[in-house]
């Protein structure tokens, strides 16, 4: 169920039905480009490098995936109809991308431009949520910025960073902030003038556990240039 699900599902489903309000406001004006870039923000952006990318390991990700990709499908049907069919086609076909409940139907029409334009639901607009995940975000870039700036690798973990913030985010929200910039702890410090500093002392537990990932990177590497499976051990 959406409503259950963790902040990051609630965040997709929420920018999905904004793209499709944003869309359908472009086409009814005769604006295809502006709705054009709203797709195309959208997939890069949001659905590609960030929110697939930070769930690629959930497979209980897959059906919401599946349903997110249908309405997109949909939402480029006006645009790029041939490739909104071969992705619509697919998609009908792999019945064994699962379901999580009614909201991802199977009794779809055999042809995209068949089914129904999609219908924007408000009930899974969340403005809020919306607005603090750009927040994420934007700390997460400077994090990464600051990283490079000191030449402190990401795989090289960090004891903590400080966020110059008044609120403080979700839990589900802080892990973001820690996967991404490999900190251990977050410290909220309403003084600070700053939005984000980093933590960048390293005592000996830090440095090897940096040397532990950079081990698992190459081992990960060596796999995947010997054409294992994920699943496959190696001897």
């Amino acid at each position: 169920q959406i409503q259950n699900s963790n902040l990051l599902d609630r965040w997709i489903i929420s920018k999905l039905h904004n793209l499709i309000s944003e869309v359908t406001s472009n086409l009814d004006k005769y604006e295809p480009t502006s709705a054009a870039r709203a797709i195309e923000k959208f997939v890069v952006e949001d659905l590609s490098n960030w929110w697939l990318r930070r769930s690629r390991k959930r497979k209980e990700a897959l059906g919401l995936l599946r349903f997110v990709l249908l309405e997109l499908a949909k939402v480029i049907a006006p645009f790029i109809p041939f490739t909104a069919e071969d992705i619509y086609a697919r998609l009908r076909s792999n019945r064994q991308l699962p379901i999580s409940n009614s909201q991802f139907p199977m009794n779809e029409p055999e042809l995209i431009h068949l089914t129904d334009w999609p219908k924007i639901e408000k009930k899974w607009l969340d403005e809020k949520l919306e607005k603090e995940m750009d927040e994420i975000r934007s700390l997460i870039a400077e994090g990464l910025a600051l990283r490079k700036a000191n030449q402190i690798k990401v795989r090289q973990p960090l004891r903590s960073t400080k966020l110059g913030l008044s609120n403080e985010f979700p839990a589900d929200l802080e892990g973001l902030v820690k996967d991404e910039l490999n900190v251990k702890n977050i410290i909220y410090d309403r003084s600070q003038q700053e939005k984000i500093t980093l933590d960048m002392e390293l005592d000996q537990a830090l440095i090897n556990e940096g040397y532990a990932r950079e081990l698992m990177r190459q081992i990960q590497d060596m796999r995947k240039e010997a054409k294992y499976r994920l699943d496959e051990k190696v001897f």
